[in-house]
């Protein structure tokens, strides 16, 4: 799928938008937002880093879970997203690796 004309995207949001009561919600295409994002700043976005569970990170560094919940403290990919959840970013993940091989 190509990413739609930046120009025609804007008229077509500005269309719609100005059609529209105030305060009112609606769904717009990623690609469209995409598009515009590089319309308006030269570069394109970059892709949203992936969340991995604690069994991926685990299959990743040939390990167990107990060993990766262990080490979740200390690993600066670590998010905590509620009381009781991890995940870990994948991008964090993978720089991690990266600099632990030059080591």
């Amino acid at each position: 799928m190509t990413a739609p004309d930046a120009g025609a995207v804007a008229a077509a949001l500005r269309e719609v938008a100005t059609s529209l009561p105030p305060g009112t919600a609606i769904p717009v295409a990623r690609e469209w937002i995409l598009a515009l994002l590089e319309a308006t700043t030269g570069t394109t976005p970059p892709a949203l880093d992936r969340m991995l569970t604690a069994g991926e990170v685990a299959e990743r560094l040939h390990c167990s879970k107990q060993h990766v919940y262990r080490e979740a403290r200390r690993w600066p990919f670590t998010r905590k997203l509620a009381r009781r959840v991890l995940r870990f970013s994948e991008t964090g993940l993978e720089r991690w690796l990266a600099r632990q091989r030059a080591a």
